[in-house]
């Protein structure tokens, strides 16, 4: 099977992984553009604010054109479309990216550590239909990998030989870290939100083992 998956196959194309954060968000940046060169919807997605501040002010120093798509300005543009992940269970997008559209990509530039929260979200996403797709970016340094060793970083990348602007792809991956997303929701059970994956780790586990 291909990296992109055939068109039969689920809108849920995958994890994509880096070495480190800066490959990752270099790679977003590319392939965002390669997208939207073939003609599709792409709309950049995050969790948390943190990192739409982050992607925001990438996009500006790399002069590429982007349009934050919230209430004020709702409508997709042909550049790449910044929102965050939540606004896809709002009708605004049940309505936009019915069938009949063209093909849409979603690139989500991080994972929400609890397993039911994305869960939600990618059931709608997936209801949209086929000409929707969504993968996620991840790399090694990313707090959801690094605080529950999702994999041995060291010992992967000797024995695979990944050099550090390679990206690997593998439903293994995927169903780690949805392992990792479960053990944090029997271990969270009072959610704090907050402006950063790393806050929120902070907050959260902190807060629930002290209950």
């Amino acid at each position: 099977m291909g990296l992109f998956g055939k068109k039969e196959e689920p809108n849920h194309l995958g994890d994509r992984v880096f070495v480190n954060r800066r490959q990752k968000h270099d790679h977003l940046m590319a392939d965002a553009l390669q997208y939207l060169k073939e003609g599709k919807w792409v709309l950049l997605s995050y969790f948390f604010n943190d990192t739409g501040t982050y992607l925001s002010s990438l996009l500006k120093d790399k002069e590429i054109e982007f349009n934050e798509l919230d209430n004020v300005r709702p409508e997709m543009e042909n550049k790449i479309n910044m929102v965050q992940a939540e606004s896809f269970l709002a009708q605004y997008f049940r309505e936009r990216l019915s069938p009949g559209t063209k093909e849409v990509v979603i690139l989500f530039a991080e994972h929400y550590p609890l397993f039911k929260t994305e869960e939600k979200l990618l059931e709608s996403l997936e209801s949209f239909g086929s000409h929707v797709s969504f993968f996620f970016y991840n790399s090694f340094d990313d707090p959801l990998l690094t605080r529950f060793a999702v994999m041995n970083t060291t010992e992967l990348i000797n024995n695979l030989g990944i050099k550090e602007d390679e990206m690997i792809s593998s439903p293994l991956i995927t169903k780690a870290i949805a392992r990792v997303q479960k053990k944090l929701e029997a271990r969270v059970r009072f959610e704090l939100r907050a402006f950063s994956m790393e806050d929120w780790f902070e907050n959260n586990l902190r807060t629930n083992d002290q209950n």
